[in-house]
C-alpha cells in the first residue's frame, strides 16, 4: 500500500496535480507514535512523504471511526443476541461518523481548492453505554453489555499478536 501510494503522488505532481488527497478516513494518527497502533503507521508514512513534496499539498480527511465499521465489522454489535461487545469500561468516546457524512464532507473538500492539510470533521461522539441508551430508546429493547476487558488487556493482546484480529479475537 504505502508503495503505491507514494507512486501516485509521484506521478501527481509529475502532472503537476497540486493536491493528493490521501485516504485516510481515520482518527487523529498525528497524535500517535510509530507502533502505537500498527494499521495507521502506513498513514503515518504517508503524510511524511506528502510533507516532503513542495509542489504539492496533502489533504487529510479524519472523521474518527465509520459508525458502520464500528458497529459490524469490528464486531461490537451481534445484532443475533441483541449484544454490543467492548473493551474499557464502556465509558470511553468515540468519534464517528457514516460512510454517508463522510462521502459528502470528502465531496466538498475535492471541489473546495482551498481544501489543504488535515481536516478534521466529526459526525458524533459517543460511548458505548450511550449508544446502547440510544438504541433502547429507538428499537425499545435494551441491548446486553459484554465486556471483553479492560484497555490494558486489550493493548497486551494487540502487542502480543499482530493486526486488527487480535483486538476482537
Amino acid at each position: 500500500m504505502i508503495r503505491a501510494q507514494k507512486l501516485l503522488i509521484d506521478l501527481s505532481e509529475e502532472e503537476k496535480v497540486d493536491r493528493y488527497l490521501a485516504s485516510d478516513y481515520t482518527g487523529d494518527y498525528t497524535k500517535l507514535d510509530y507502533g502505537d497502533i500498527v494499521e495507521k503507521d502506513p498513514m503515518k508514512d504517508i503524510k511524511a512523504y506528502l510533507d516532503t513534496k513542495p509542489n504539492i499539498k496533502g489533504v487529510h480527511v479524519l472523521i474518527g471511526v465509520f459508525v458502520e465499521t464500528f458497529l459490524d465489522l469490528m464486531g461490537t454489535w451481534d445484532s443475533n443476541t441483541r449484544t454490543i461487545r467492548y473493551w474499557g469500561t464502556g465509558t470511553e468516546r468515540r468519534d464517528l461518523m457514516s460512510y454517508r457524512k463522510a462521502a459528502q464532507y470528502v465531496a466538498a473538500v475535492v471541489l473546495d481548492p482551498n481544501a489543504i492539510g488535515i481536516l478534521k470533521f466529526l459526525g458524533d461522539r459517543k460511548d458505548i453505554v450511550e449508544i446502547a441508551g440510544d438504541l433502547e430508546a429507538v428499537y425499545k429493547f435494551k441491548p446486553a453489555l459484554e465486556n471483553y476487558g479492560s484497555l490494558e488487556e486489550l493493548y497486551l493482546r494487540r502487542s502480543q499478536k499482530e493486526g486488527f484480529e487480535a483486538a476482537v479475537a
